[in-house]
């Protein structure tokens, strides 16, 4: 609560980064590729959604604020699951926000999960929705507890995640 967030350089790097290996995979026709169905409406409300990880939200979806997600705390060393099909474009460490996974999904969906203890899955790698992803827990400088910091973006811009996927 008493963290200013703000948008770092870091965080950009980060953004550009995974904005550059979607573009890589979305080439691809992701649902085609791995015989799965194609998001026909270009919509984030056409999508069905596996719940990454259960536990109580603490911090809410506020845009205005800088806070592109929601944090949601559980017990430590719960497994993040995947919340839908698609590839992992950035599988790494960051200063601010610890162990990162993100994937790109068909119809320019982008799922971002930070502060993990450990990461599961590589760069590259194709995941199916429900698929253990990483590790939750309290890495990074931005962080206060075991928790996982979760993303949803579409079509470049964030979303909240709770208008789509039941936690």
């Amino acid at each position: 609560k008493d963290i200013p967030l703000s948008r770092s350089s870091e965080d950009s790097m980060l953004r550009r980064e995974g904005e550059m290996q979607r573009d890589q995979y979305s080439g691809r026709a992701l649902g085609d590729a791995q015989g799965l169905r194609s998001v026909k409406e270009h919509e984030v409300s056409s999508f069905l959604f596996y719940t990454p990880i259960k536990g109580i939200i603490v911090n809410f979806f506020d845009p205005l604020s800088n806070h592109y997600g929601i944090d949601i705390v559980t017990q430590r060393n719960e497994p993040v699951k995947a919340v839908y099909d698609g590839h992992v474009v950035f599988s790494d460490w960051t200063l601010e926000t610890g162990y990162v996974i993100g994937i790109a999904h068909s119809g320019d969906l982008i799922s971002v999960y930070k502060h993990n203890s450990s990461l599961l899955r590589r760069q590259g790698q194709f995941v199916r929705a429900g698929d253990p992803i990483a590790i939750v827990g309290n890495s990074g400088e931005l962080t206060s507890g075991p928790h996982l910091h979760f993303e949803l973006w579409y079509n470049g811009q964030p979303v909240n995640p709770q208008d789509y996927i039941s936690f």
